[in-house]
């Protein structure tokens, strides 16, 4: 039988642990906001969207998961070293992501005078859906590479191949959340960070053994399992 003491001390332990759950949980809720901020912001100028990506995956791994690092001294310096590596697939994933869009949209006009501008929709369609599919697996990888950009889109691609069905449900996650944010917008304060945060618990598997079976050069961060 518990004395009042004992009753006291695990009442007390009971509420302490109860009131650092509460912290962690609104400090994490602050950390995916703060790092969706800054993937917004450094995103704006949209040839910058595969940089910020890649610098938001390197923060929600590090910062988030792993509790180590500040998110914007982090998301910043990674944003910043390895922008020139980053920047040019960054560049021709939106260059071919807007010529894509620009044929959808020609062919949707005229569909209705032409069987085979409806197909051409569709094809259309499939080829935005792979570039998602591409990115999912592209940009990730330049967190755990200190290889060159063209030698990361090689693996990325591979490893969009190799893991066919998984980049097909991110490319479709990925399209899911952009249709949220267009109905609800201020959603835009938490889906990237938190969209990224649950493709890193499958992604960080096939990153990690590409880097054990040496197919991609060994980076200095994040790559321990988690």
């Amino acid at each position: 039988m518990h004395t009042n003491q004992e009753i006291l001390n695990m009442s007390e332990k009971f509420d302490y642990e109860k009131s650092q759950r509460m912290y962690d949980l609104l400090s994490g809720f602050n950390e995916i906001v703060l790092v969706s901020l800054l993937w917004i912001i450094t995103s704006l100028p949209i040839f910058t969207i595969g940089v910020s990506s890649s610098a938001m995956y390197h923060v929600v791994m590090k910062s988030i998961r792993k509790k180590e690092g500040k998110v914007i001294s982090e998301f910043l310096g990674f944003f910043s070293k390895n922008f020139k590596r980053i920047i040019i697939p960054s560049v021709l994933f939106v260059l071919v992501l807007f010529c894509l869009l620009i044929g959808l949209n020609i062919s949707q006009e005229n569909s209705k005078n032409s069987q085979a501008w409806g197909i051409a929709g569709y094809v259309y369609r499939l080829m935005i859906l792979f570039l998602g599919m591409l990115g999912s697996m592209v940009f990730p990888t330049f967190t755990h590479s200190e290889d060159s950009g063209l030698k990361v889109m090689y693996t990325g691609a591979k490893l969009t191949v190799i893991h066919l069905f998984t980049s097909f449900t991110l490319a479709l996650m990925i399209l899911l959340v952009v249709i949220i944010n267009s109905w609800m917008f201020v959603l835009l304060l938490i889906t990237p960070a938190l969209t990224t945060l649950i493709a890193s618990m499958v992604l960080e598997t096939y990153l990690i053994d590409e880097i054990e079976s040496g197919h991609i050069g060994e980076k200095e961060i994040i790559h321990e399992h988690v």
